[in-house]
């Protein structure tokens, strides 16, 4: 399938560097060899990454942990990510864990101005929304999907279901509102990497399907397909 070829052709990397007391510190301006991206197909970490890469024609390829075999807690896969998560973005020596932290990298090194505006009071209004989301809305929608999708019905957690929608209900409407003058969620021209994580959240349906034509992918990259939506 497409998540596990290459994307795009990289160029080959310059050997250019900076001169350190510790060595030769690589220049990230530079372009990559080729990112590698640990994911696995219902993570929605994993899949505001990729949407990123696709829009912008990064050179990328994907690696599968398989989580639901628990290849994350393996011995291998913690040495890339002692966290047991994904994504994980490598290039060399390079390894980066966070999904937000990567949106920003690729954004900072690719000068991707539209998704991560530069401009202070623009960028503070999308680094709000982005944390707001990993903060306030992440927990809600692991409660849910979690416990509705991949816990054995055994183990499901039916409290924590509750607890998950009683906060989607709270946060829900503040998406919506924030949405009714505006199509992005920083009242930007352009979605931005806080749509991404919002729309790869589910928070907003309509929302989601727009990220997604912006950015030229099939809603099901941004949402998961229709086994993993958030429905409340």
């Amino acid at each position: 399938t497409r998540l596990l070829t290459p994307c795009c052709q990289g160029a080959r990397r310059k050997n250019i560097g900076r001169t350190a007391l510790r060595g030769a510190v690589p220049d990230y301006r530079d372009p990559p060899t080729m990112y590698v991206l640990y994911t696995f197909p219902f993570s929605q970490h994993a899949r505001r990454v990729i949407t990123l890469l696709e829009a912008e024609g990064l050179p990328w390829t994907a690696r599968h942990v398989a989580m639901d075999k628990g290849e994350h807690l393996s011995d291998a896969y913690l040495a890339i990510n002692p966290n047991h998560q994904v994504p994980t973005l490598v290039e060399g020596d390079l390894k980066i864990h966070e999904s937000t932290a990567i949106l920003r990298f690729l954004c900072n090194r690719h000068a991707l101005e539209n998704w991560y505006p530069s401009a202070p009071t623009v960028r503070a209004e999308v680094d709000q929304w982005t944390d707001w989301c990993q903060s306030r809305m992440a927990q809600a929608v692991i409660d849910i999907v979690f416990n509705s999708v991949f816990a054995p019905p055994d183990l499901r957690d039916e409290d924590a279901i509750a607890r998950g929608k009683s906060r989607m209900a709270e946060l829900a409407p503040m998406i919506e509102k924030r949405l009714a003058d505006r199509a992005w969620i920083a009242g930007t021209a352009t979605p931005t990497i806080a749509d991404l994580a919002i729309a790869t959240r589910g928070g907003a349906h309509q929302h989601a399907l727009l990220v997604a034509q912006a950015a030229g992918q099939a809603i099901d990259l941004v949402l998961g397909g229709e086994g993993n939506r958030l429905v409340l």
